[in-house]
């Protein structure tokens, strides 16, 4: 089996409001990659990548022209066995993970309809029935942050990301808001507190102290995993 061709879409998908994020950033569209590979043999591997905008080094009007870089070593290459052509991908062009990612997923897809399996059997056996889902909270004041997780909750949420960045509104973010949206009587929610933005690591100190929910704690800055992330790890253990 052959790859012959390399067809690419750029979906836009609009969110029903604007995303608030740290530094004063806002999202309400992002866009979708689509990339299908196709094959002599009438197999073809569908792959996606969506990157969120101003958040991780990834971009989304950099996944085409990385495909086409790539397509020397993708022509005529065999598709089946993913990690043998994303080896030759990665020598061939260096980083951009990200676009790469959309191509490993078309790779897998035409290995899974080969084989005649699930891709969750080639890929170690299903740990889960289930992949539990979480609602992310924009950074907007803290009475509105309430409101969207209690509709949220009222659909069936029960995993939801809080921002402890600054809101772009103007007004600080108060580690308490984190609280107050998680309150004690709901201590069946899980929390993961996003700690995005410039600022003081004191804020995830504060929250992490309250200790009333399950959470998990994220940050992509690479700061963050210097000496201000091995602070947190002592403290709030």
């Amino acid at each position: 089996m052959k790859i012959t061709s390399l067809k690419l879409w750029n979906v836009p998908l609009t969110s029903h409001g604007a995303y608030y994020m740290a530094d004063g950033k806002t999202c309400d569209t992002v866009t979708s990659v689509i990339i299908a590979l196709e094959t002599d043999a009438g197999i073809t591997g569908w792959g996606e990548v969506c990157p969120i905008p101003h958040y991780l080094p990834a971009y989304a009007g950099g996944v085409a022209p990385a495909m086409e870089e790539l397509w020397p070593v993708l022509c005529g290459a065999d598709p089946v066995g993913p990690e043998a052509v994303m080896a030759k991908a990665n020598g061939w062009l260096i980083g951009h993970e990200y676009a790469k990612s959309a191509l490993d997923i078309a790779l897998w897809d035409i290995t899974g309809k080969v084989a005649n399996m699930p891709l969750y059997t080639l890929l170690g056996g299903r740990r889960q029935a289930d992949m539990p889902l979480y609602h992310s909270i924009t950074c907007i004041a803290p009475d509105e942050m309430v409101k969207i997780a209690r509709d949220a909750q009222d659909k069936g949420m029960t995993q939801f990301q809080v921002k402890l960045g600054p809101i772009v509104i103007g007004r600080p973010m108060s580690p308490a808001c984190a609280w107050y949206v998680k309150r004690s009587d709901q201590a069946h929610w899980y929390m993961a507190i996003g700690t995005v933005g410039r600022h003081h690591w004191m804020r995830s100190v504060l929250v992490a102290r309250f200790k009333i929910w399950t959470s998990c704690w994220n940050n992509p800055a690479p700061r963050w995993k210097t000496a201000n992330g091995l602070r947190m790890q002592r403290i709030c253990r």
